[in-house]
């Protein structure tokens, strides 16, 4: 698994239901911008070749106002299709609600990153986004 996909799927959340990424499809959504989407898939493709998962990406407008607004259409009609959220890092407090605790796997990972950024992707104690960012694997 590159670095970057790691830090990827480290920096999102999964959607309401979905206890761990063990699916054989992990469904992600991102902005595109660019040829992001052909960087995503070659990277993704070391991944998927060693692990046998394959993931599928639902891209949204480069626009992140448009991102929030699809993605809190879609959580808040419950849909499940989506895996992992690819989120701003000021959406923590909006978001929250719809999405699981990381705490428990990653909270050893987070240990590693600054108290604030921690703080700031906390919501009511419940760890909600880790930043790809600062995520150190």
């Amino acid at each position: 698994m590159t670095s970057f996909f790691k830090a990827t799927v480290a920096a999102n959340t999964l959607a309401p239901g979905v206890s761990a990424v063990s699916a054989a499809e992990i469904t992600y959504v991102s902005g595109v911008v660019g040829n992001s989407v052909e960087n995503f898939k070659k990277i993704v493709a070391q991944w998927e070749t060693k692990t046998g998962h394959t993931v599928k990406l639902v891209p949204v407008p480069a626009s992140t106002t448009a991102q929030f607004g699809q993605y809190r259409l879609w959580l808040a009609a419950g849909n499940g299709d989506i895996d992992l959220y690819q989120t701003d890092v000021i959406w923590a407090p909006q978001l929250a609600d719809h999405f699981v605790d990381l705490s428990a796997t990653g909270g050893k990972l987070m240990k590693e990153h600054f108290p604030s950024i921690v703080e700031s992707q906390t919501v009511d104690g419940k760890l909600v986004r880790r930043s790809k960012n600062y995520c150190i694997l």
